[in-house]
Parts: structure tokens; sequence; C-alpha cells
């Protein structure tokens, strides 16, 4: 009897864990800056920001994430700390005198990605390279779900065992 309460109230369980909660894994869309000339042909680029776009894995924006940008000839102290807007949008300008790897951390803590932006300079004007994810986006499983998985495994286990030595 024990086992046929047991099951129902552990499907409630697995099953009401929100889509929010499992929801946050940090997927970030950039968009280069497009090459055109004061004639309106592609040529050189005179606006060369990055533009970030940092979102949960449901779609939602991530607000107000934190950004932090290493420069090339200094990864530890950050080169610049900022914050992206409500919409999780932000804009990356490097320093053209600073060719080389960028770095670009979006979020904090469990909540977090980050790039890598190659940036070179030729001639007056940025170049970039092809920029790279350095995070996983593999989603991580929240402690709480390795819990109640492991509670529904034991509490399977007992069950059978119980009723094997009932049946004897």
């Amino acid at each position: 009897m024990k086992a046929k309460l047991f099951l129902p109230l552990t499907l409630l369980a697995v099953l009401g864990i929100s889509g929010k909660t499992l929801a946050h894994v940090i997927e970030t869309d950039y968009l280069l800056p497009t090459p055109i000339a004061p004639d309106g042909v592609t040529g050189s680029v005179s606006r060369s920001a990055i533009k970030f776009t940092a979102k949960f894995s449901s779609g939602e924006p991530y607000p107000n994430a934190k950004v932090t940008i290493y420069a090339p000839d200094d990864q530890e102290k950050p080169w610049r700390v900022m914050q992206a807007n409500e919409e999780g949008e932000f804009e990356f300008q490097p320093d053209q005198s600073k060719p080389g790897e960028w770095t670009v951390d979006i979020g904090e803590g469990s909540h977090w990605d980050s790039w890598t932006v190659p940036v070179m300079s030729t001639g007056g004007s940025i170049t970039y390279g092809e920029l790279s994810d350095a995070s996983s986006h593999l989603p991580s499983i929240p402690p709480q779900l390795l819990v109640i998985g492991a509670a529904c495994v034991s509490g399977s286990v007992g069950a059978v065992a119980l009723r094997s030595r009932r049946r004897r």
C-alpha cells in the first residue's frame, strides 16, 4: 500500500520541477559589424563594435548580466566591467592598439558564458577573427534534481525488495 502511495508522489515531485528551474544555461549570440563604406558599398568598417545578446536556454533574456572584458595583454585584471541591458544586450569595441585574443565573460556564478574574440588591427580599422565559445553549453544538472533522482531510485529499489519479501 505504501509503495502505491510513494510512486505518484515521486512522479509528482519529478514532473513538478518548473521549466524556469532547469532553464539556467546561458546561450550567447553575437553580431559582427557589417562593413559599409560611406558610399554604401561594402568596404571598411566605420563602427567596429560587436553586439552580444545573452539569453537563457528557455529563450528568456539574461537581464543586467555582468560583463567582464579582459585585454590580450592582461588576462588577470579586467579591461572593462559593464552590465548588459534588460534584453541581455551589450556592445564590445576593443582598443585598436591592443591586437590579440580578448576574453569576454558574461554572467557570474553558475550562470555564465565566456567568449574569445581574436582582434587584428590593420591600417586604422579593426578586423575580427573567428570568435570561439570558451564555455560548455551542456546543461548542468541542478543538485536538487540529483537528490530527487536518488530518492526515486532508492524508493523504487526499496519497494521492489519489500514486495518480493512479502511474496515469499
